[in-house]
């Protein structure tokens, strides 16, 4: 424990004075509380301007070192030898009895200190750096020059592509290498061997033509790369990024397309195969043919008769647009400039037996078939007493 040098108070973590170097308690921390006989004038700033001027760096000497004679002394009070050095300061060392608890501060023994020795810089000359350089560069030549002539360069690999947008997934495409050349061969193109990574996870295609056909699968991002060899061995690549989307038809290719498929020929059974399952057929079957069609929910009201108008129905991009389809009779249609319907507006529908109805829509959903597995509730949903072919 520590006691207060001004009220004699036992404080286990003491505030010390920036002046006087003394230990006191939170009462008596600060100067003017203490009567601090080191304690500099009052200033604007207070106590803290003068500390922080003490404390510039032009003004603070060196700090001796510890010498021979700065042995630690006996304590003045009860003689013993017990002592403890508790702080060094510029000027004064504090020392404290371990017998009884004596504490006091004895000066410095001011020494002097070995000067620094300042380290000498050579600074060398434009014209020495400027000869340095020249003898490097003239040793670079008489040494490499002759290993550089004799190297052989390495082969420029290059390809092109049949298409570089709107590539579909299924549709063959052209990728042609014709542009790969040898630096060292300038009457033909040097290089002998063409090896094609499509990204796709099939196998890479070896060949000496420079011109390979390739169709994708999935639709996503791949990385094309090409490797060549020329006649000396040596290979260079070129990687080219392509992306694949699935596939749209022509309204002509679609219409002919839903002639030969069944699922308009599908009896409806309410409550076990209603519009729902007649547009998750169809959306199925165009998979085969690589193309994404999506299924659309739409609750309603008939503007005649205002009774609830629940369907569900097909839509797919064209070539010329966003188009409709009724799974159901395989019709076909669109609205204005192939825009998407959305909720709030007034469609006109064919119902069953081929009547005209116009619905407005309340409510518009557009799944895919990879989303259904996050709509469970859809299949109950559309099992609804009215249908438009019920």
């Amino acid at each position: 424990m520590v006691k207060c040098e001004f009220c004699g108070q036992e404080v286990d973590l003491p505030f010390r004075c920036a002046f006087c170097d003394g230990n006191f308690c939170i009462e008596h921390r600060l100067p003017e509380n203490h009567s601090c006989p080191q304690a500099p004038p009052r200033t604007p700033l207070g106590h803290w301007k003068a500390k922080i001027r003490r404390l510039e760096p032009k003004e603070l000497p060196s700090l001796p070192r510890r010498t021979r004679a700065e042995e630690t002394p006996s304590c003045p009070k009860c003689a013993s030898e017990r002592v403890q050095t508790t702080a060094y300061r510029r000027d004064y060392i504090h020392y404290q009895c371990l017998d009884c608890d004596f504490k006091w501060k004895q000066p410095r023994l001011q020494t002097t200190l070995k000067p620094t020795r300042k380290k000498k810089f050579v600074i060398v000359g434009a014209t020495t750096v400027t000869a340095i350089m020249i003898a490097v560069f003239a040793v670079s030549i008489f040494v490499y020059f002759p290993m550089l002539r004799n190297e052989n360069d390495l082969p420029i690999a290059s390809f092109t592509s049949s298409k570089t947008t709107d590539i579909f997934i299924g549709k063959e495409i052209i990728f042609n290498a014709s542009s790969s050349y040898d630096p060292d061969n300038s009457q033909t193109s040097g290089i002998t061997t063409y090896r094609w990574d499509f990204g796709d996870g099939t196998p890479v295609e070896v060949g000496s033509s420079c011109i390979v056909t390739h169709s994708f699968t999935l639709v996503r991002k791949y990385n094309v790369t090409l490797t060549v060899i020329d006649d000396d061995g040596q290979n260079s690549t070129y990687t080219k990024s392509i992306e694949v989307k699935w596939g749209a038809p022509t309204i002509s290719e679609l219409r002919s397309w839903l002639t030969l498929d069944q699922t308009n020929e599908m009896d409806y059974d309410y409550p076990y195969f209603v519009c729902f399952d007649f547009a998750k057929m169809l959306a199925n079957h165009s998979r085969q043919k690589n193309w994404k069609m999506a299924l659309v929910l739409i609750n309603g009201s008939d503007t005649a008769t205002k009774q609830s108008w629940y369907h569900a129905i097909n839509a797919i991009n064209t070539t010329e647009g966003l188009v409709y389809i009724e799974p159901q009779t395989d019709d076909v249609w669109w609205c204005d400039n192939h825009v998407e319907m959305v909720s709030g507006n007034t469609y006109r529908f064919w119902d069953y037996p081929y009547e005209s109805v116009y619905v407005y829509i309340t409510d518009i959903l557009v799944l895919h078939l990879e989303d259904l597995e996050e709509y469970l509730w859809i299949r109950p949903a559309c099992i609804l007493p009215y249908c438009s072919k019920q």
